[in-house]
């Protein structure tokens, strides 16, 4: 199930915005579409070859799950660039791989 995200250098970029409009009430800051978990470990895999994962249904652990696609047209709307989350899936993984080996 897909579920929105938040690409935390968007998310200040959108704040500075709402900021400088001086915008008020409720804005789902979140980049724009959906990520599937599995998308995420394809990419990461990319960057570490011999990472492994498994992609279990979560039906199958009996847990209560909430998937949510949020809705960025208030915050376009505001003149915002929203950006989509398969835009900034690359960078975001590599820049975190990037990180965890200088840490």
């Amino acid at each position: 199930m897909p579920n929105s995200v938040t690409y935390i250098p968007d998310f200040v970029e959108a704040l500075r915005h709402l900021i400088k409009i001086d915008a008020r009430g409720i804005y789902n800051v979140v980049n724009k579409g959906g990520l599937r978990y599995p998308k995420l470990m394809e990419v990461y895999k990319k960057y570490v070859p011999d990472f492994q994962y498994t992609v279990v249904d979560y039906r199958k652990l009996g847990l209560v799950r909430t998937n949510l696609l949020l809705s960025t047209r208030k915050l376009e709307k505001s003149g915002f660039k929203v950006r989509k989350i398969d835009d900034v899936l690359e960078e975001c993984v590599r820049g975190y791989v990037e990180k965890k080996g200088k840490g």
